[in-house]
């Protein structure tokens, strides 16, 4: 079996099927998900983690960046970069966190950074996020 791959900073890049096995806890990024028999615009592929898949849907207005699976201190770090690429995208965004299931104090900071940063609609924010940002004293994001 072989594997196309260039590495870059702190990033695994992956032009192989995501079938290959990668090392554990590893980001990979990859350009564009492979095509399926849904409508719409191709999903972009951001990010991606043992916990974390952050991916784009460009759209004629703001383009849409969705979070799945669990924004912690492990992969924040990464989150931020990503997100702050996101701009290069659109210069206006909508943040979809319906398919967060987990995120801790560092998640929700770079969320917040994130949301400062320029004109980004948070929407499906999940029950738990709403409950950890009340007991950080914090009404909303974006």
């Amino acid at each position: 079996m072989s594997r196309t791959s260039r590495h870059t900073a702190a990033r695994h890049i992956r032009t192989s099927r995501p079938s290959d096995s990668t090392h554990p806890g590893h980001p990979r990024r990859v350009d564009v998900l492979p095509a399926d028999d849904r409508q719409g615009p191709p999903e972009h592929l951001l990010y991606v983690d043992d916990i974390l898949r952050v991916t784009c849907t460009p759209m004629p207005g703001p383009s849409v960046i969705r979070l799945a699976g669990e924004v912690d201190s492990s992969n924040s770090a990464e989150l931020a970069n990503t997100l702050a690429q996101a701009w290069r995208i659109d210069d206006e965004l909508i943040m979809d966190l319906g398919r967060v299931t987990f995120a801790d104090v560092a998640g929700i900071r770079t969320l917040l950074a994130f949301t400062a940063g320029g004109p980004v609609h948070v929407r499906d924010i999940p029950p738990q996020i709403r409950r950890l940002m009340g007991l950080m004293g914090l009404s909303s994001l974006g």
